[in-house]
């Protein structure tokens, strides 16, 4: 298995192309690039493979990437850590798509913004 930071869309992801407007990855990429490789370990896939799969170029008109970002809340929910990290890890890993020219939707899923009556009344936002 290679070293995690040889894989193209790694380093695309970590580097700083000129005159492209995208921010490098400056804030601790060690730390980013260990989340980015667990959340790889958890879904089976490199992250190369993880980008050639969830493109919009893909002809097999599959939506890998709606299954894919659905695994990274579900897998950042699991880890149990406060919603500030929470959301700092999927945005982290949102960045990692979005730099490799995958979009990304910003709403959230429907088992975040379409809640039943009763369970808005339980969590005190009726």
């Amino acid at each position: 298995m290679p070293d995690f930071r040889d894989y193209k869309t790694v380093q695309r992801w970590l580097e700083e192309p000129p005159g492209r407007g995208f921010q490098p990855v400056r804030e601790d990429p060690a730390a980013k690039c260990e989340i980015l490789e667990k959340f790889c370990a958890h879904i089976g896939v490199d992250p190369d493979t993880l980008i050639a799969t969830t493109t919009d170029l893909v002809p097999t008109g599959s939506v890998e990437r709606n299954k894919q970002l659905k695994a990274l809340k579900q897998w950042v929910r699991a880890q149990e850590l406060p919603d500030s990290q929470a959301t700092k890890w999927e945005n982290h890993i949102r960045g990692f798509f979005i730099k490799n020219g995958v979009k990304v939707l910003v709403r959230p899923y429907s088992d975040v913004y379409r809640r039943s009556p009763g369970e808005r009344a339980a969590r005190g936002l009726a």
